[in-house]
């Protein structure tokens, strides 16, 4: 059985809805209108390799790139 075309489908459909998500909190004032994807996905790629380096810092890092990606940040220390 080939599942090629399934995987197919199933990438184009996450990008889809990726792509939709991005645009109503864009369009809600809670993402800056400059994130694109590629920004999503370092984001990601980066908060990984702070949980594999020091476990206990991935939260504080989360909310730090949470921050950084409002449309206006809410200030304040990072939680701990």
């Amino acid at each position: 059985m080939d599942l090629a075309p399934l995987r197919s489908q199933a990438v184009a459909f996450g990008r889809s809805s990726r792509r939709r998500q991005r645009a109503r909190a864009q369009q809600a004032g809670a993402l800056r209108n400059d994130v694109g994807p590629i920004d999503l996905a370092f984001f990601m790629m980066a908060n990984s390799r702070v949980a594999e380096a020091e476990p206990e810092q991935w939260r504080r890092h989360f909310t730090l790139m949470l921050d950084a990606l409002r449309a206006a940040p809410r200030g304040g220390p990072a939680a701990r």
